[in-house]
């Protein structure tokens, strides 16, 4: 059903409480992973890449993408308005607040028993915390290995030389 009863709503602030570092870490590494735009905010595709790297279309029965891509589209809209205003306000990020209640209509839509809180609660466990930030070494390694890189490095060169010789020398621990 479509109305959350006042309980399942305070069991859910309660998890995502517990939680609250996690999340903010999860949602501050996928807001900064796009080319370009905001690091406070979610574009369409850095949501997708949270779906993706979490697994949580594993089942594309549950979890089609069309429903993905309305979900983003519910959270960047308030309902409060309509018809043309309320089109309006979708400005195609999600802040932090509409990134959680993204997180919330997955799990709706990805589990079919329970009350909102435990669903919320199995993304989170299952899904979301379990992959999210995990980086691809072969990607970061091919990255590293570039041009833009290696003219950077050789540009401050001496000076990067310096600052590891002078840190180097302070770390006396033999290891």
């Amino acid at each position: 059903s479509d109305i959350v009863r006042e309980e399942d709503l305070a069991a859910c602030k309660a998890l995502l409480k517990l939680r609250i570092r996690d999340l903010k870490r999860i949602f501050a590494f996928y807001a900064a992973a796009g080319d370009g735009g905001s690091a406070t905010s979610m574009d369409h595709g850095e949501f997708w890449r949270v779906i993706k790297d979490c697994k949580m279309q594993k089942d594309r029965k549950l979890l089609p993408s069309v429903r993905v891509d309305l979900i983003f589209q519910a959270c960047n809209m308030d309902f409060s308005k309509t018809g043309k205003d309320r089109l309006d306000t979708d400005d195609g990020e999600m802040d932090p607040t509409e990134w959680i209640e993204g997180l919330a209509r997955v799990a709706c839509y990805r589990y079919t028993k329970g009350t909102l809180a435990e669903r919320l609660q199995k993304l989170l466990e299952e899904h979301l915390l379990a992959n999210a930030c995990s980086v691809d070494t072969d990607v970061f390694r091919e990255r590293i290995a570039g041009d833009r890189v290696k003219e950077v490095f050789d540009k401050h060169k001496y000076n990067l030389k310096k600052i590891y010789k002078e840190y180097a020398a302070d770390d006396d621990s033999g290891e």
